[in-house]
């Protein structure tokens, strides 16, 4: 793809797990660790250092962490590390893999649709955010998904990780975070798989899971060189309402309605009295896996990559200085009006 778009060069992954997880086993089975169990963030560092000291002048990424414990002394390692040029984090809200049913980190789509699960994703980042630029590095969530260890059929691939996926992109670019990485599951036929294709005859078929038109609708609404508005909403959790005014002098509302079964209103006051368009992102349901449609258009057959049917969008007017949108259970719009 050639150096000049390769940022970084990453030494490993999440080394929390070096001392807890086998990385392979012997032929009767027995698992073979990559670390000791007492393999902690020190012994990290040293390794670190040994692998950079081995290597050509490369700009590295680190720490490849969903711990925070790696960030903890992120400030000493970035000086003692002068190499490392982009800071990076891991963030799931739900764990597959040995978490208790009874817990709020349980894969479920109530637990997915949850504030926690979106708007809590980033707390007790800012400090090595702020650490991170100190340095003039910027910090990246570089691995994101609804749920770890490849993903939970049911969650991972409903609709709700769709609104999840929205809402959370959002809280990341309001914590500071430079940019994320999505997490499409490596291991195809995985819940956290995007993306699959089937071949019929001599033509593919292509099918776009529900994280991705969540994800299409966050870069819609928040195109390179946007910034986020302060829009004051009072309402229950369930409603979450961010705005974005771009650099095509847009102004973009997008509002969720997380709740599982029932509608809402909200109302919005913007500085413009012009027509608006509204868009909407829907499903049959928080649960569903398919029949999803973003402004009428669904990936679901397709044979070109492109989305199928014809783009649908509905007229706003204001009344009384402020716009009214009606949001069904488990849905999302978003409001675009010219800015003037």
């Amino acid at each position: 793809i050639g150096r000049q778009r390769v940022r970084a060069l990453e030494l490993g992954n999440e080394p929390e797990l070096y001392g807890r997880l086998p990385w392979s086993r012997t032929p009767t089975g027995t698992p073979i660790m990559g670390r000791p169990a007492s393999y902690r963030r020190g012994d990290w560092n040293t390794d670190f250092a040994r692998a950079r000291a081995a290597m050509p002048a490369y700009p590295l990424a680190a720490p490849a962490t969903g711990n925070f414990g790696f960030l903890a002394s992120l400030g000493g390692f970035l000086s003692a590390e002068p190499s490392v040029r982009l800071v990076t984090f891991h963030r799931y809200p739900l764990h597959r893999c040995h978490t208790p049913p009874t817990t709020v980190a349980y894969p479920t789509v109530p637990n997915l649709l949850a504030p926690v699960a979106s708007r809590g994703l980033m707390q007790g980042t800012a400090h090595a955010i702020a650490i991170a630029h100190s340095h003039g590095i910027p910090f990246r969530v570089a691995e994101m998904g609804p749920v770890t260890c490849g993903g939970t059929w049911g969650v991972s691939n409903s609709f709700a990780s769709a609104l999840w996926v929205l809402d959370a992109l959002f809280a990341i670019a309001s914590s500071g975070a430079d940019g994320v990485n999505i997490q499409t599951a490596p291991w195809p036929g995985t819940p956290n798989e995007i993306f699959y294709f089937h071949q019929l005859g001599r033509q593919w078929q292509g099918w776009a899971r529900p994280e991705y038109y969540g994800a299409l609708m966050f870069a819609q609404a928040a195109p390179p060189g946007s910034r986020l508005l302060g829009l004051g909403y009072a309402g229950g959790s369930q409603i979450r309402v961010w705005a974005t005014l771009t650099p095509g002098h847009q102004i973009h509302v997008v509002a969720i309605n997380a709740s599982l079964t029932h509608a809402a209103s909200i109302h919005v006051r913007l500085p413009t009295a012009a027509p608006a368009t509204v868009s909407r992102l829907l499903a049959p349901s928080a649960y569903a896996t398919g029949g999803l449609t973003l402004a009428g258009q669904t990936f679901d057959a397709t044979t070109t990559g492109l989305p199928r049917g014809s783009r649908r969008t509905t007229s706003l007017r204001p009344s009384g200085g402020r716009y009214t949108l009606t949001l069904p259970a488990s849905s999302a719009a978003m409001l675009t009006v010219a800015a003037h």
